[in-house]
């Protein structure tokens, strides 16, 4: 996939986190996943369940 998708995900994963939506985020970590940019995926869902969850260990 090429980067300039990755980059516009990106942005939207980095207003997700500004504005607390952590929501938001996991369907942005989907978008992630089908471009094939499963690092980013994998930051956004852990991003979206540590911050959601009482625990406090970081996934």
């Amino acid at each position: 996939m090429s980067d300039d998708i990755r980059d516009v995900i990106a942005a939207q994963a980095a207003r997700a986190i500004d504005k607390e939506k952590w929501t938001q985020l996991r369907y942005i970590g989907n978008r992630f996943e089908r471009a094939r940019c499963y690092r980013d995926c994998w930051q956004a869902l852990a991003r979206a369940s540590e911050e959601t969850t009482l625990h406090r260990l970081p996934i």
